[in-house]
């Protein structure tokens, strides 16, 4: 063995999973300590994704995954690449609530977490410092510390809703600044967030790159991990591929964080035994909605989402079928063509939750470096949401200025990537405790959103972050 390929701990991936870990792992750690971290894609600058924002993002047709879902136009969209998924969502940063910890034992449907919000609470916190959200003080979850800036100006139609519905509708949380950061300017609100044309949106190349600057850590990209050699129950090494081959490496820890499709392919070409292992792979459904207005004209907010509303999330409701949340958008595409009514039109995308199911999952390819996706449908509880939804939309917006209401379609996901190495109390229910920690192998963390038992309301990105800051805290 070389001396040099022996480490104190190795990771995989450079997303916000394996970044907020590694974060929080050198604040505590020795000066004198080795880390290597092997990111899958390459290490692109801003200008590289501004120039290729139409290109980069993973598909079906990519050749990242084999897809196997002939029924289903379902993508699971992700970026290969330094940053990981900060290059690709739109900066939306709400908190989990208290409740979307408990879902089997609150609603009867899904999974509860073996931790509670109160538990995370202060690494949201954390979290929310290091990315310097924009909030409000008003928000449907108990926080301990404000958000660190004022939350955007809400659009036109959005102050009216927040008038009907003032205990359920609020201003987004959001990763863009509304105010002005040394390193990132003030959002632009130019409705392409997915690559901000200013930088401003928070991504692990503008905002942390003092993780990747460390001399205790070495970055090799374009590096295809493979699978884990374990052995009396401990990882001893990792194995990952290259244009130059097959290359093994050493360490005393080892955290997986890559999304959840290559986290669970990892595990599974390790020959890691578990009848859940890569299976519950789900996402939110998103259903897009135009609303034209009826002699109001709508005039947008400061960022590309300013609402977050809480209607369709009562208790009540998700006892019975999937809760969601409506964020309204304020990207330009819908203009009216009418005289006179081109700013009379608003947009809203209802998100609602799906259940992990067992017939959608990944599975071990014949090209190691590839996984197989099979996804099936997502589950009766979420469908009965959607049809809530359509049945009753009219009753959401009543009372307001609205002239028609269209929904434009039901959106296939792969925004959002949950399950495949969920986390439970038992070995016999899940794959990692509530420390990300496999529940055999002690010095095996899974990082990210595949240990999610349920997915909430809200994206992970955040809830990720907070989980990786705690999951490093429980190892000192």
């Amino acid at each position: 063995m070389k001396n040099n390929e022996y480490y104190d701990l190795v990771c995989v991936g450079t997303g916000f999973a394996t970044t907020f870990f590694l974060k929080r792992f050198l604040e505590k750690s020795k000066e004198n300590i080795r880390i290597l971290v092997l990111e899958k894609g390459a290490n692109r600058t801003h200008e590289w994704y501004l120039k290729h924002h139409r290109q980069y993002r993973t598909t079906r047709k990519s050749g990242a995954y084999i897809h196997d879902s002939p029924k289903y136009n379902k993508d699971w969209q992700f970026n290969i690449g330094f940053g990981g998924g900060s290059h690709v969502w739109w900066g939306e940063t709400p908190r989990f609530g208290k409740n979307d910890f408990l879902m089997q034992s609150i609603y009867k449907h899904g999974l509860d977490w073996p931790l509670q919000y109160e538990e995370l609470e202060p690494y949201y916190c954390q979290a929310e410092s290091m990315m310097k959200i924009a909030g409000p003080d008003d928000i449907p979850y108990k926080k301990s510390q404000p958000y660190p800036q004022k939350p955007h100006t809400m659009d036109s139609f959005d102050k009216l809703i927040k008038q009907k519905y003032p205990d359920q509708y609020f201003h987004m949380p959001s990763a863009k600044p509304s105010e002005p950061l040394p390193n990132r300017p003030q959002c632009c609100n130019s409705g392409v967030c997915s690559t901000c044309p200013i930088d401003s949106k928070f991504t692990i190349t503008n905002s942390m790159m003092d993780v990747y600057r460390d001399s205790r850590v070495e970055v090799r990209f374009e590096k295809h991990v493979i699978s884990l050699d374990i052995q009396n129950a401990n990882v001893k090494a990792l194995n990952y591929m290259d244009v130059e081959g097959n290359h093994k490496v050493y360490a005393d820890l080892f955290c997986v964080g890559a999304n959840p499709i290559f986290n669970s392919h990892i595990l599974l070409q390790s020959d890691i035994k578990h009848p859940l292992l890569g299976k519950g792979l789900c996402d939110h459904r998103g259903i897009e909605c135009v609303v034209d207005l009826d002699n109001f004209d709508q005039i947008a907010g400061s960022t590309n989402v300013t609402g977050l509303g809480y209607m369709l999330a009562a208790d009540a409701m998700r006892k019975e079928y999937a809760g969601a949340i409506i964020e309204s958008v304020t990207v330009r595409d819908q203009i009216r063509i009418e005289k006179n009514k081109y700013l009379q039109r608003a947009k809203f995308v209802f998100d609602f939750e799906d259940l992990p199911l067992m017939q959608n999952y990944v599975a071990v390819s014949d090209d190691p470096k590839i996984p197989k996706v099979v996804y099936r449908g997502h589950s009766d509880y979420t469908q009965k949401g959607i049809e809530n939804l359509r049945n009753n939309v009219e009753e959401i917006f009543s009372g307001l200025p609205v002239e028609k209401i269209m929904f434009e379609n039901l959106s296939s996901g792969g925004r959002h990537i949950y399950g495949g190495v969920i986390m439970g109390s038992s070995e016999k229910e899940s794959i990692v405790d509530k420390q990300l920690r496999h529940h055999n192998i002690k010095n095996l963390v899974v990082a990210g959103s595949s240990a999610f038992p349920s997915m909430g309301l809200v994206n992970p990105a955040l809830t990720i972050s907070a989980l990786s800051l705690y999951a490093a805290d429980t190892l000192f």
